[in-house]
């Protein structure tokens, strides 16, 4: 078994060829042998040793090599013996609230081979955990594909929400980053899961004080999750005191193609209660309705011409007049062609 366990391929993170490489290895392992009982029961012993032991390798390739054995060993008993293995698997694996990579990966074997057992151990551990879920838990909560285990994705973005009233940026603190990578791998996972219970955190997330990364990854979850309920978000954060944010609300709202009415009728409400932008956090007006008016220019919105006519004449500020001149000038070209 040492033999074997030695010359299983370490990763070199080419996922490919690794994949070509542990083939190669199990058309190598004597198969034959494992229809023998007594051979079975030397693996199994073997297994449960090695998971137990207290001087794991210093070289993270040698763990993940040595967690990838295992696994595929496993896979290999579960052919002839499927209740010792499962036994087995229990046995190998450490239940606490803060689960590594190699217990992480057991965890989603047995997923496959006792899923109600797993997901209940899953949810029951990770429940205890009092810090926001760290990327391996993340991993292994959307690996599940259970609504339990979602339940526990949502909530993280509610005790996120709790926590930090108003938005991330109003705090500071060494802890706060932490927080941001951990939120921003649930929003992602959410997404992949298409979780539609998750778009109201995600509108009250990206709508507050946050970073641009982390509005940015809120936006692609909404798009991902789509629907019209989305439009008002996207309009609100046209007035982001970020221009990638703006840019990009602006990109997805042209490319809702079917609920351009509606697109148009809410930014040109929120052109007519545009103010003054006021504080350091905001955007400022121009860049903000130079946006908006782009925005309607692109959607081919011909019934916003008579808004943009009067901010072309009216408005207070040089550059906005500009922009709504263009706007209108390309807006009746299109008009007088229809």
């Amino acid at each position: 078994m040492e033999h074997y366990r030695n010359s299983f391929p370490v990763s070199l993170g080419l996922g490919h060829q690794a994949g070509r490489t542990i083939q190669d290895w199990i058309n190598q392992f004597p198969v034959n042998l494992l229809d023998n009982e007594a051979f079975r029961n030397i693996a199994f012993d073997y297994l449960k040793q090695l998971s137990r032991s207290s001087y794991p390798s210093w070289s993270r390739r040698i763990r993940e090599r040595d967690t990838k054995f295992k696994v595929e060993l496993c896979k290999l008993l579960y052919e002839r013996d499927p209740v010792r293995t499962v036994e087995t698997l229990w046995d190998m694996v450490k239940l606490t609230p803060y689960i590594g990579r190699a217990d992480s990966e057991i965890l989603q074997l047995l997923r496959i081979y006792d899923p109600q057992r797993t997901i209940k151990e899953v949810v029951r551990t990770l429940s205890q955990e009092k810090r926001f879920h760290d990327e391996t838990s993340v991993a292994l909560l959307e690996a599940m594909e259970a609504p339990e285990t979602d339940d526990l994705l949502i909530k993280d973005l509610e005790r996120y929400i709790q926590q930090l009233k108003g938005g991330s940026k109003w705090r500071s603190g060494k802890i706060l980053s932490y927080w941001r990578r951990s939120i921003r791998r649930t929003i992602r996972a959410v997404a992949r899961r298409r979780l539609e219970e998750a778009k109201p955190y995600l509108a009250t997330i990206v709508l507050r004080h946050e970073p641009q990364n982390l509005k940015l990854d809120c936006i692609d979850a909404l798009v991902s999750l789509g629907g019209e309920s989305i439009i008002e978000v996207l309009v609100k954060l046209l007035d982001d005191r970020f221009a990638k944010v703006r840019n990009r609300a602006s990109k997805h709202l042209l490319e809702m193609d079917q609920h351009r009415g509606i697109i148009v009728t809410e930014i040109i409400k929120s052109i007519a209660k545009q103010e003054d932008h006021k504080y350091a956090h905001q955007a400022k007006r121009s860049d903000v309705m130079k946006r908006k008016i782009n925005t309607l220019r692109k959607l081919r919105a011909i019934q916003a011409i008579k808004v943009l006519e009067q901010i072309a004449q009216n408005d207070d500020d040089a550059d906005v007049r500009k922009t709504a001149a263009r706007a209108v000038k390309a807006l009746r070209r299109i008009h007088d062609t229809v």
